[in-house]
């Protein structure tokens, strides 16, 4: 059975025990759970994390990066169905399902806009216009405005 997390629940999860126990507990490989925190970009504890907290060590916990733009607030763990963290295994009806909750964000736009122009290389030209297109984009854009359904594929 697969399931279905947000970035946050995976996070918790995988920073309250070891990663070996969680996988167990979710009926998937240690590795295959690696993997899917990869795909999320959630950090996972390092090696030696349990032991040293265990010792009484002082250990940093990694923090949990903003998500990318474009990448989804969801992580599947597992194959079969997907079913979100939390169900019970006997569903209500789709009928007696109560509307999602609106999201939440982490930052406002002009924050994920400022993060995303220091991302990209000094070189890069932003543009809102396609007045002054490189040629072959040009070449395209003259193309599609004189044949729209061919352009489109019909």
């Amino acid at each position: 059975m697969g399931y279905l997390f947000t970035r946050r629940q995976l996070y918790e999860l995988v920073w309250a025990g070891p990663i070996t126990a969680l996988a167990k507990s979710l009926g998937v490989s240690d590795v295959g759970l690696a993997k899917a925190c990869r795909r999320g970009d959630i950090p996972l504890p390092p090696r030696g994390y349990w032991a040293k907290l265990n010792a009484g060590r002082h250990v940093d916990r990694t923090p949990l990066p903003l998500r990318a733009p474009g990448a989804s607030d969801w992580v599947e763990v597992g194959s079969g169905r997907p079913q979100a963290f939390g169900q019970d295994a006997v569903e209500a009806s789709i009928t007696d399902i109560a509307p999602p909750e609106p999201p939440a964000y982490d930052e406002t736009l002009e924050a994920v806009e400022t993060r995303i122009r220091q991302a990209l290389p000094a070189k890069f030209r932003f543009v809102r216009a396609l007045d002054d297109a490189h040629p072959l984009i040009a070449r395209l854009l003259c193309h599609r405005r004189a044949a729209p359904d061919v352009a489109r594929g019909r």
